[in-house]
Parts: C-alpha cells; sequence; structure tokens
C-alpha cells in the first residue's frame, strides 16, 4: 500500500516580493516568495495575472534582483536553505521558470552565523548576509550563453556578538551600509556601518562605524544623479525620526514622524509600539526631487519627498501622512501609479495611487519644525484605488471541510441525489484582521451584470458576433427561441435591442450563426441555410421541405444533418459562394463538431502587413481599414480550414470523418461508445504528440495510401501537422472521454473517462471559447466546468457558482474574454473568468476577535466559533508617564491583563451571516468545542480555562460546560462539571464526552442533564515531577474508533487506549517522541502531522486485549468508574505503533480531515500558512512500481530551485516512505519533448501512456 500526494493549493502568505523586467524588457513583473514556492505575476492596469509558479522543494531564506549589465531582461537569485544560489530566467517559449545556473555558496541548513537571511545586488554584484557577524559578496559573469560565478569572498566580523538588523548598497561603487547592534555589553548599541569591497574584489573591509539611534531599523538608498549632479545617501528610519544621511558631504537631516491622533492612548491601552518600521520603493526622480513611501507598523503610509537646492545639497525634508492599508512585508511601486502591498497574515492587495501630487506636497510638514504633527485616521481610502486583491489565509488556524448533499429538481418532483457540495471553512488572521473564509473547490468567476429577458418561452441558443471577422471585439448578442430569434446590439455593459435588420431573419428559430472569412453572415434554421452577403442575401433550402436537425460550422466550412438521414458539406469558396461539396446518406447523427480557429487577430496582422508592403509602390500612406480591402485570393483558406468532422450517432457510434480535398466525407476510423454521445467537441491545443503513440501503424497513414491523398495536399496543411487534436465525447450516461490524436496518427484507445454528470435530465453541451489565449472549451451538465490544455498541463475544473443553460464568449474594451450566460428562467449573466489556475471561489466574513477552534453542525449547516483575544482590564488614564517608562511597573501591570472570550454563531451561507454570539465567564477562556446529539436533541460541549498563564502553561481551574442548541441557534446552558486543567481537546460520541485535560484523559457521560465522570486515565500523580517521566505531557488532538481512543500529545507522539471493564488501558503507542498537532483515524490507519511539517502514517496494530474487549459507548453508567492506571506505564503491556509512511510538507500541520472528492475518498490537510493537499490511497503494485521508476528517472533529468534532491527534501527529519511525491512527479510535463521520449523509453511505455497515468491522478480530486 502507498498513498499518492498532491498539492491543492500552494502556501498563501509572503514573505519577499521584488519587481523587474522579468518577461518582456521594458515591462514590470512582480515575483513573491511564498517561503518554498516562487510565482511570477504579469502587472496589468485591472488585476495581477499568474503567469506561472516554481516549486523549489526546499526553503527560500532569500530573493533579490539582478541585471548584468550584457542583459535586458531581469535574473531572480535564490539562495535555499540547502546552501545553493541559483538564478532564475523566465523562458518565455515554454512560458516556465528555468535554472539557469546553480551553486553551493553556503553550508546547509539554518544558521544565525550563515550567510543567506538578506540578499541585495548591485550590477553584477551579490551581498548576502547572516543575522550575526558574517558577510559574503560575489559577482556573477555571463559568457556566451552560460552563467558563472566569478568572483567570491567572505567577511567575519571579529567582534563578540555583532546584529544584522538591515543592508543596503551605497551610491558609491562597491561600498555599503548595514546597521549592526553590537552586544559588547548587556545594553548595546546600534551602529550605522560602512564597508567596502576592496583590492580589486579581494576582501571585505570596514570604513567607519557611526552610533546612530537604537530604534533604528532600516536604510533606504538614494540613488546618484548625474543629470543634476546629485550625490545620493541614506536615509535611515528610527521610532519617531527618519533621517538623511550624506556619507561624502558629511550632511545630515532628521524630521520628526507624525503621529495619529490617540496614538499614546493606543500605545497604552493596547500595547501598540508606535515606531516607524518602513517599507519603501524609489518612485521617481525628477529634477531636484526624490519620493518614497513609508510605512508604520498601524499601517499608516507616509508620503516622503527629498528636496535639493542648485548645489546639489540638500534643501528639505519633508513628511505627510498618505494613507492607511494592512501592515506589509513589501510595498512595490509599479511605475508611478501602481502599488502593490504584501503581507504574511493579511489579504495582498494591488492599488492605484488615484492622489499622488501637489495636494498631499501642500501638507507637509518641513524639517524646520520640531514639533510632532498629528493626523487624523481617513475611514477610507483617499489617495489609493484598491483594483486587485489576492486572498491570503495565513496564519490558517483551524479548518474544517463540511460536505452537504444538494438537491435537484425534475419537471415531475424535487429528488435528493448522491452528490455533495464540499466548502471548506478557513479560521485565519488575527485580532481586527481575523476573518472565517468558505472556500469552494473550482474556478473563480465574477458576475458584472445580468439582465432579466421578459420571455416565457426558453431558449435554444446564444451566440455573440463581430462585425468583421478580423475584429478584435464583438458588436453583437444573438439568443433564439423556438419560434422567433432575438438580436442586441453590445455597448459595454448594456444591450440595446434591434427589432428590425437585414442582417438575419428574426421570425425564425436559429440553429446556428457564423460570420465566414469574407465578413458574410451565416444564418441556419430548420428550414434552410441563410447566406447575408455584403449586398446579397442567398438563401438554400432542403428538397422536398425537409428539415436541417443538426449542424456545425467555422468561418470557412459548414455541415449539416437532414432529417437525421443525410449528410450535406458546403464549402466557402474565394469567390464569396458557398456550394454544396457533397452529400451523403448518414443516418442517426446526434452531434457533429468541427476544428475553430480562434487566432484571427494575429495572423490578419501578418496578411494586411503583406499587402500593404506590396502596394507601398503605389501609395505610401495606404492604411488597411476594412477586410473588403483584402484579397481572399492571398489568404491561405487550409489555415481556418477543419482536416475532420466528428460525427457522434444515436446507435452508440462516433466517426471521424475526412474532409480533404480528395476524400470528402469519407470515414477515416470510428468506435464504439458505451453510451450515446450527446455532444462532441474538437480542438487544437499547441503540443506535439508525435511519436507518443508508438505501437502499430496509424489508421491515417492507411487511408492515406488507400484514397491516394496527393503530397501538395499534405503540405498545404503542415499547420495542422504540427500540432495535437483534443477530442472530447460528452455521454449519456453523464460519462466524459477524452482523446488525444494529431492527424499523422489517429488511433482513438486508451481514452481518460470522467464521471461528471449526475443528473438523467441534464445533457452536455460543449462550447468552444478562449482562456488566456489559449482554446478551451466549455462543458455545460449538472455543473459548469472548464476543460483547457495550459503550459503541456491538462485542466478540467468546474466554474463556481453558476448556474447557466447555455453560453458564448465575447470581447469588450472593458473586459475580455467574457461570457454571456442564460439560464433556465431566462436571466442573462454577464461574467467572466478570472484565472484558470485559481483553485478556490473565496466568500469571507470578518471578525473581530481571534477565533481560535470551529465545528460546522452538519444538519443546518451552522457554524460555532470559539473567539478570544489578550486584554487589559485596568484603567490607566491616571498612570504618568514615568510608570511606563519603568520595566518593573508594566510587568506588574501586564500581570493584572486577563483574556475576554465567546462563543461565535454564523451561517456562512445566509445574507446574514450572524446569528447569536454567547459570552464566557470574566477571565474564562474557551479552547475546545463539539457538538453532541442525545435522542434527537443537539447539544454544544465546550472546554474552557480559568485564569490561564501561557508560560508555563496552567490555570487555575477548567470546566466542561454543555448549551443545548435552540431552533433558533441560540445556545441556553444546561450544566457545567470543574476539572483540574485545561481541557485543549473535546471528542463525543453519542452521550459522551471524552477529554484531553492537561496531561489526563477523562471520559464524561451526559445523563439527565449531568455531567458525570466514567473513568480517567491520570499519570499525574506520579512520585516523579519531572514531564519526561509522565505518559503523557499536554493532550492536543483526540479520536475514536469503536473501544479504541487515539490521543495526540504535544512532545509524546501518538498513544492509543483501550477501554475495557471501565478501564483505560494502553494498547500502542509510537516510541519516538514528536510534537504532534494533528491527526486522523481511517479505517485501520492513523494519519499525523507534527509542528516541523511532517506528514506520519501509522498502521493501527491488531488488537491485544482482546478477552475482554466490548464498545464502551454502549456501557452503561457505572458508581466508582474512577480508576488510575499507573500500572499500565510498564512498556511491555502496549504495542508499538508501525509507521509506514513519512512524508516533509515543509509546514506545520494543523488539520487531516478525510473527505470525498469525485466518488473518491481522499485524506486532506491543510498547513497554517495556507497550504492544501491530498493523499490517493494506491493499492496497485502495477502503479506503485510505475510512480517509483518515473521519479528515479524525474531526479537525473531536473534539478530543484533549492539542490535539494527531491528525496533529501522530503526526508528532511526521517527517511522518507510510503508516499509518492505526485508534485515532483507531475514535473515530467515540463520537460522537453526529447526527454519525455528518452524516459518513456527507459520505462517501456509509450509516452502517452505516462501522460495519462500521472493525468487520472490528477483527476481524481475533481
Amino acid at each position: 500500500m502507498a498513498f499518492y500526494h498532491l498539492t491543492l493549493q500552494q502556501p498563501t502568505s509572503i514573505f519577499q516580493s521584488i519587481k523587474g523586467n522579468f518577461i518582456q524588457a521594458g515591462k514590470e513583473d512582480l515575483v513573491v516568495s511564498n517561503g518554498r514556492v516562487l510565482t511570477l505575476y504579469c502587472l496589468a492596469s485591472h488585476s495581477l495575472i499568474e503567469t506561472t509558479n516554481l516549486d523549489t522543494f526546499g526553503f527560500i531564506k532569500s530573493v533579490c534582483l539582478l541585471r548584468l549589465p550584457s542583459e535586458d531582461r531581469d535574473l531572480i537569485a535564490v539562495l535555499s536553505d540547502g546552501g545553493f544560489l541559483s538564478l532564475i530566467k523566465f523562458n518565455s517559449h515554454n512560458q516556465k521558470l528555468d535554472c539557469v545556473l546553480q551553486q553551493k555558496v553556503t553550508e546547509k541548513g539554518f544558521k544565525r552565523t550563515q550567510p543567506g537571511q538578506m540578499m541585495i545586488s548591485q550590477k553584477q554584484t551579490l551581498l548576502i548576509s547572516a543575522i550575526e557577524s558574517s558577510l559574503l559578496a560575489l559577482t556573477i559573469q555571463k559568457a556566451t550563453s552560460k552563467y558563472s560565478i566569478e568572483k567570491t569572498i567572505s567577511f567575519k566580523s571579529q567582534r563578540l556578538c555583532s546584529f544584522f538588523l538591515d543592508v543596503c548598497w551605497s551610491s558609491l561603487n562597491d561600498t555599503f551600509f548595514t546597521i549592526e547592534i553590537d552586544c559588547k555589553n548587556s545594553i548595546g548599541t546600534t551602529n550605522l556601518v560602512e564597508y567596502q569591497i576592496g583590492n580589486q574584489f579581494q576582501n571585505i573591509q570596514e570604513k567607519k562605524r557611526t552610533i546612530i539611534d537604537k530604534t533604528s531599523n532600516l536604510i533606504i538608498n538614494v540613488p546618484n544623479n548625474e543629470k543634476f549632479k546629485i550625490n545620493g545617501g541614506l536615509i535611515m528610519c528610527a521610532e519617531e525620526k527618519v533621517s538623511y544621511f550624506n556619507q561624502s558631504q558629511q550632511e545630515e537631516k532628521s524630521i520628526s514622524i507624525p503621529i495619529r491622533e490617540n496614538c499614546k492612548q493606543l500605545q497604552k491601552c493596547q500595547n501598540i509600539n508606535c515606531g516607524i518600521y518602513c517599507f519603501s520603493e524609489e518612485s521617481e526622480s525628477n529634477f531636484l526631487k526624490y519620493h518614497f513611501l513609508l510605512q508604520n507598523d498601524l499601517g499608516d503610509l507616509y508620503k516622503l519627498i527629498l528636496t535639493f537646492d542648485s548645489n546639489s545639497s540638500i534643501n528639505n525634508l519633508m513628511i505627510s501622512y498618505f494613507d492607511t492599508i494592512p501592515i506589509s512585508t513589501d510595498l512595490i511601486l509599479i511605475g508611478k501609479n501602481y502599488l502593490f502591498s504584501s503581507s504574511n497574515f493579511s489579504t495582498h492587495f494591488y492599488y492605484k495611487i488615484t492622489n499622488w501630487g501637489n495636494k498631499i506636497e501642500n501638507e507637509m510638514y518641513p524639517t524646520n519644525e520640531e514639533e510632532i504633527k498629528m493626523y487624523k485616521l481617513n475611514d477610507e481610502l483617499k489617495s489609493l484605488n484598491l483594483i486587485n486583491d489576492l486572498v491570503n489565509i495565513s496564519p490558517l488556524i483551524d479548518c474544517q471541510i463540511s460536505q452537504i448533499q444538494s438537491q435537484i429538481e425534475t419537471n415531475q418532483s424535487t429528488i435528493s441525489r448522491d452528490h455533495f457540495k464540499t466548502n471548506i471553512y478557513c479560521l485565519t488572521g488575527t485580532s481586527m484582521n481575523s476573518t472565517v473564509q468558505m472556500l469552494e473547490y473550482g474556478i473563480p468567476i465574477t458576475e458584472l451584470n445580468d439582465f432579466k429577458i421578459p420571455i416565457e418561452d426558453k431558449p435554444t441558443g446564444i451566440w455573440t458576433l463581430k462585425s468583421k471577422i478580423f475584429d478584435q471585439f464583438h458588436e453583437y448578442l444573438i439568443i433564439s427561441f423556438s419560434s422567433f430569434t432575438l438580436l442586441f446590439q453590445i455597448n459595454g455593459k448594456k444591450l440595446i435591442p434591434i427589432l428590425e435588420t437585414n442582417l438575419l431573419d428574426l421570425t425564425v428559430q436559429t440553429l446556428q450563426i457564423q460570420l465566414m472569412l469574407d465578413n458574410s453572415v451565416i444564418q441556419i434554421y430548420p428550414n434552410g441555410i441563410r447566406h447575408m452577403k455584403q449586398n446579397e442575401v442567398v438563401n438554400w433550402s432542403p428538397l422536398n421541405q425537409q428539415k436541417i436537425d443538426h449542424c456545425v460550422t467555422n468561418p470557412i466550412q459548414i455541415a449539416i444533418s437532414i432529417n437525421n438521414t443525410y449528410l450535406a458539406y458546403f464549402e466557402l469558396l474565394k469567390d464569396g459562394n458557398l456550394p454544396e461539396i457533397e452529400k451523403i446518406e448518414f443516418q442517426n447523427i446526434c452531434s457533429m463538431d468541427l476544428i475553430t480557429n480562434f487566432n484571427f487577430t494575429q495572423i490578419n496582422l501578418k496578411e494586411n502587413d503583406n499587402i500593404k508592403n506590396q502596394n507601398e509602390n503605389i501609395n505610401n500612406n495606404m492604411e488597411i481599414e476594412t477586410e473588403k480591402d483584402i484579397n481572399l485570393n492571398m489568404i491561405n483558406f487550409n489555415h481556418y480550414k477543419s482536416p475532420f468532422l466528428i460525427i457522434g450517432t444515436n446507435n452508440n457510434y462516433l466517426f471521424i470523418v475526412s474532409l480533404f480535398e480528395n476524400a470528402i466525407l469519407h470515414t477515416i476510423t470510428s468506435i464504439t461508445l458505451e453510451s450515446k454521445p450527446e455532444s462532441v467537441s474538437l480542438i487544437k491545443i499547441n503540443t506535439n504528440l508525435d511519436s507518443l503513440q508508438n505501437d502499430g501503424n496509424s489508421n491515417r497513414q492507411q487511408f492515406n495510401n488507400k484514397n491516394n491523398v496527393n503530397n501538395d495536399q499534405k503540405n498545404d496543411n503542415n499547420n495542422h501537422n504540427d500540432c495535437t487534436y483534443f477530442l472530447n465525447i460528452g455521454l449519456e450516461n453523464g460519462i466524459l472521454i477524452q482523446y488525444l490524436f494529431n492527424k499523422s496518427n489517429i488511433i482513438l484507445n486508451k481514452p481518460i473517462f470522467h464521471q461528471l454528470n449526475t443528473n438523467e435530465n441534464k445533457k452536455f453541451k460543449f462550447i468552444k471559447c478562449q482562456t488566456q489565449n489559449e482554446n478551451s472549451i466549455i462543458l455545460i451538465s449538472d455543473s459548469i466546468w472548464l476543460i483547457s490544455f495550459i503550459n503541456n498541463k491538462f485542466l478540467l475544473a468546474p466554474l463556481n457558482n453558476l448556474e447557466i443553460e447555455d453560453l458564448a464568449s465575447f470581447n469588450q474594451k472593458e473586459i475580455t474574454e467574457g461570457f454571456f450566460g442564460i439560464n433556465s428562467e431566462n436571466i442573462l449573466k454577464y461574467f467572466s473568468i478570472e484565472q484558470n489556475n485559481k483553485k478556490f471561489q473565496e466568500s469571507i466574513i470578518k471578525l473581530k476577535t481571534t477565533p481560535r477552534k470551529m465545528i460546522t453542525h452538519q444538519k443546518t449547516g451552522t457554524m460555532f466559533i470559539i473567539l478570544r483575544d489578550f486584554i487589559k482590564t485596568k484603567n490607566l488614564e491616571n498612570k504618568n508617564e514615568q510608570d511606563y517608562e519603568n520595566e518593573k511597573a508594566l510587568n506588574k501591570e501586564k500581570s493584572k491583563d486577563i483574556w475576554d472570550s465567546k462563543i461565535l454563531i454564523i451561517h456562512p451561507n445566509e445574507p446574514n451571516n450572524f446569528l447569536y454570539q454567547q459570552f464566557l465567564e470574566k477571565d474564562e477562556i474557551g479552547y475546545s468545542i463539539s457538538i453532541l446529539e442525545n435522542k434527537n436533541i443537539y447539544y454544544l460541549v465546550v472546554g474552557s480555562a480559568c485564569s490561564v498563564t501561557l508560560k508555563p502553561r496552567s490555570c487555575k481551574h477548567g470546566y466542561i460546560t454543555i448549551f443545548k442548541i435552540l431552533d433558533d441557534s441560540q445556545l441556553k446552558f444546561i450544566t457545567k462539571i470543574k476539572v483540574p486543567n485545561i481541557p485543549y481537546c473535546i471528542q463525543v460520541k453519542n452521550n459522551h464526552i471524552i477529554a484531553g485535560i492537561g496531561s489526563s484523559l477523562i471520559i464524561f457521560q451526559f445523563i439527565r442533564n449531568q455531567i458525570f465522570i466514567k473513568t480517567e486515565f491520570n499519570n499525574n500523580n506520579s512520585n516523579n515531577d519531572n514531564n519526561n517521566d509522565k505518559l503523557l505531557n499536554f493532550v492536543v488532538s483526540l479520536s475514536i474508533e469503536k473501544d479504541l481512543i487515539f490521543v495526540g500529545d504535544i512532545t509524546k507522539s501518538i498513544f492509543i487506549f483501550q477501554y475495557s471493564n471501565n478501564k483505560l488501558k494502553l494498547y500502542a503507542k509510537d516510541n519516538v517522541p514528536r510534537f504532534i498537532t494533528t491527526h486522523l483515524t481511517s479505517k485501520n490507519l492513523l494519519f499525523a502531522g507534527d509542528k516541523f511539517g511532517n506528514l506520519l502514517i501509522y498502521k493501527i496494530p491488531e488488537k491485544k486485549l482482546s478477552n475482554n474487549n466490548f464498545n464502551f459507548l454502549n456501557q452503561k453508567l457505572s458508581l466508582s468508574s474512577t480508576f488510575l492506571l499507573n500500572d499500565l506505564l510498564n512498556d511491555s503491556l502496549s504495542l508499538n505503533l508501525d509507521k509506514i509512511g513519512y512524508f516533509h510538507i515543509g509546514e506545520m500541520i494543523n488539520s487531516i480531515q478525510q473527505i470525498q472528492f469525485g466518488g473518491s475518498n481522499l485524506i486532506f490537510y491543510s498547513t497554517i500558512l495556507g497550504t492544501f493537499g491530498i493523499l490517493i490511497d494506491i493499492t496497485s503494485n502495477i502503479q506503485i512500481n510505475f510512480f517509483s521508476q518515473l521519479q528515479m528517472l524525474l531526479k537525473k533529468k531536473i534539478k530543484t530551485v533549492s539542490g535539494n534532491d527531491n528525496l533529501d527534501w522530503r526526508s528532511y527529519y526521517f527517511p522518507h516512505k510510503g508516499i509518492i511525491d505526485g508534485d515532483f512527479s507531475e514535473l515530467f510535463f515540463t520537460l522537453k519533448e526529447k526527454d519525455q521520449l528518452a524516459i518513456a523509453e527507459k520505462m517501456e511505455i509509450p509516452l502517452i501512456e505516462i501522460l495519462k497515468q500521472l493525468q487520472n491522478m490528477r483527476n481524481k480530486i475533481l
């Protein structure tokens, strides 16, 4: 047995962010570090678009920008925990980040004296500093196309203990400054130290050391300005002032930082340090002025301006309050008008600066004013406009999954079906930044508008139409009904109805609308085809009043089914006519499709340039304004033609039919399906799959030989040979089948299956579109799905919160890649897809107190949350300033602080989320929560403690309190019982309550509204008070499986107790001490996570104490049922847990749960940084051997950015076993084709089989 690990969501917290020209010269992009993942964002005026990401399989210590003099694009320098320096460059060909240089520069691991915590660059020099005493400098050079490290020098401080707070390059070459704390004595001094790299990069010398303000924490380089002959300097930020210092002219000026009104009261009452902790970026260097943005630890932004006189001396230093945003780790100014704010523990924001001018500067406070200015806090953003945000669920405090059974409506009745809506509820943030986030799996959409169409008839189709084929934007929207058609003009977010037009016949039902390559319009209706040319209308009708029942079109070709008996094929000629080319007998047609080319605009630009160049001799000022100026004879029609016609029939067959000139409507191949193909769709994807199938001769080659297709025809269609076709078939039984093939090798075998549709009354329907400039498909079934193939990776994911019957894609100036969708109630929805690679739709409920624990009532969907925060209760207004400066008085005051705790009841799916809140008693802290059901009555069980001390962990006493949950979701107090320690975790079963109380395990029974102690395991009565000699230290997690109780201890790992004869006996334990945070039992396995980011799997041993086994949950209450079982401390009486799986995640795991995705039972986990992952059970030895062999071969082809071997990373603390790294296996998609083929050859497996195996594992999470 083994498990396959996949990451659902990468960490959302951002530790460091940089900007640079990574994708294109002259265009700024953004790179963020999430601790172990690098993500590249393309910056747009309306949003942040994720371009690609890179898992380093290690910890990222620091990231910085590097620009070599010979290049026009920037590199990303990454230093990892493995001691490797990696240079990353964006590969525009395959849209991914490539490692162009990797070299070990420091030792492995994290040490205070080991360089790596801070890294900065200047030209081709990198400077790396440690927290304490050490510096490392190196130069990068590029020879031909290879990068290398030319020189490396190191520096070790001779002082006993020197801590680096910040490092900054000087405006002078090879000179840099650091802020250091010199700990010669107990007080320590803060120094500004100047270093120089001397002797042609041979050593690092300390030039000067100056004592500065002890609260200084950040230095900012003011660059030189050669145009105005300004010698730059340094800006030093301290707690109450900002100073400018010029090292060459020995010039220094300071200015006090303005403070918020009532800031002193905030500092005293909320213990907030109002000192400035700044993050900055140069805004501009215009004339004799520099602009900077600073932020304090309250989130207030300040605008700082430096002005210089004509003698290049500092003239003035001005500062003013700018705006207030959440506290940031980095502020990145993009150009002059955009600001990106990243954070560890709040949402990341992308702003547009709307007030960056004279209004702010007129309110500035000049340098010569010594008085500290006060300012009022803005109620809302004044100078910034929020454009986009990136949701951050870090710190993730608690996570619960709710799966609620949904219902569907049919014409007969409302019936229930076996389909669950999965929501992930997360408690995130601290204090005022706390939230409850509900995440629904699927790609999020943005609904822009909706329109109600006042017609009772149901729509039969919807299309959008451009005025000309090569236009960028759509102009018309067409909606068809059973007996008429509606036409609208698209005007921004408005729709203008058109009642009379020659463009379409509005008095008939429309089956299909198509804009042809010559800008004529085709309207297909049941009685015929209407061809609207520029000056005339040409109608075509079937013979003998026959009806058209199915049709498919593209800008050149039309195929129709007549009376379900005949198949007719039409083709646009270069003279603009649309003749019937071929007609054959073909019965039982139920679905058809052709290839459609979306890239008209790009192709047209090339052709127009050719036409313009040919006519330059006639008229140099000629401009192509309309497509009627283009000669159709100059366009290669084969580029727009589909070489195949896909046909599905009612008798469960699928046919691929040729549309080549010499073999029109000849069947190439056919397959038998298990059900009727309701809908089919064929698209081209930008992947070459030649040689994917290397078994046997292709049917296509046999067909070419049989029909003697000439070489000229083959050459005309080379563009089709170089791509791959992606065939999707939706069956009547709800199964989606997918095939990959190319033109030269049409073999439909080994398909990929997905069970998507669970509603028999809902049919499959495919709509082609473009997302992120890639050919994609929207699949409409009982849910809406996006099918795409991006960066050699297949994507199948649901679209959230969308219920429509049909849709059409469109482009407008305001939004590209938008959609019109219409539902069964004739409501027209106007929406867009945010990002294909975004996997969750978020909805957020804001809180004002830190959430700690939650539980969801599955029956009602109500959520119960324990909130608690640390507060002060003493009145501080009577204290003078000297009392607060006295450390003893301050510590004495802190000892009187208490906690505020309450229970919040919300319904996350209702408009009014907050239902009720129950306050606990004064100084009582809620720790644990659970729901107990007794005789169909639901009770809320709460564990709490009074007078808690965090270090050492202790309390006066604890409580187990029971509330009755009323029908209106309010709570009614029933009873409570006092316990000796903190009840950190609680589990319930029937009318029993199992509680982990400190180092004790106690079982209670709830009868007749009273709580009784049934039995107890307590090892606190040992003669030796040493925690190491106790069996349990502090219980942090509990679970129950029949008569076994599973206990997770904070330092002692996992224990299993058996309830037998009203006693708790130690049944099994893990002999290796581990810092357990959470665990889960599933069948005969136990999954656990620890605080160091390790995922553990244990096999529960067979029962040893089998003589008197029975289920304690069915036992009646017994008097005198408290037992102290110290005799069970003997290890010989217990079994040892067998560890069958170990896997290093890299982040503290705080939740493990079992969920159902796509009909499969999966193990789901979450981490404190917001990572979601799953474990898929693999029972086949063939699959296990396949993935093991694949990973061994991948290790030889792939070098991780961190320099760590993948096996070393997953074995960070203990040897990796039992879990296959699916994230590493999926890097197979990023390899070059020759490397993929080499691996397939060594594995003796066709390449397409490897791709399908990887995709099938990913599909299990749908």
